[in-house]
């Protein structure tokens, strides 16, 4: 299972090269998923309407990783904490809450961002950049 992350999803949209990955995964019907806090994120970057309606077709159209209030938001405080008492500091809590999805699924985490990469990997995510 792939979750793929807010950076590798915009890459998608824009037409980016750094999403063949993502592109290629999709094609080969691998098991790609996203969750909602990866679902806000892109759909407030959405420019209108129209495009935040065809983001979430998109995304939800995935398999659907959901969040758990109880388990996840804890998961992040306590990633937050461990990437910080490691001397990393996440880009953001967002990025905490994702990698705690993709914990508690034991899914693989795609990112284009490195910082959260490191995060996912220090606390036993397995991470693709």
């Amino acid at each position: 299972m792939y979750l793929i992350d807010t950076s590798l999803w915009v890459a998608y949209l824009r037409g980016d090269s750094r999403a063949i990955p993502l592109r290629n995964l999709i094609s080969a019907g691998a098991p790609v998923a996203s969750t909602e806090p990866v679902l806000m994120e892109v759909e407030a970057g959405a420019q209108t309407q129209k495009a935040r309606e065809q983001d979430r077709r998109l995304l939800t159209g995935c398999k659907w990783l959901p969040f758990d209030p109880i388990s996840d938001f804890r998961g992040a405080a306590d990633i937050y904490a461990i990437a910080r008492t490691r001397g990393i500091t996440p880009s953001g809590h967002v990025d905490c809450m994702i990698i705690a999805v993709a914990l508690r699924n034991n899914a693989t985490l795609l990112t284009l961002d490195e910082q959260q990469r490191r995060v996912a990997e220090l606390v036993g995510v397995t991470s693709i950049l």
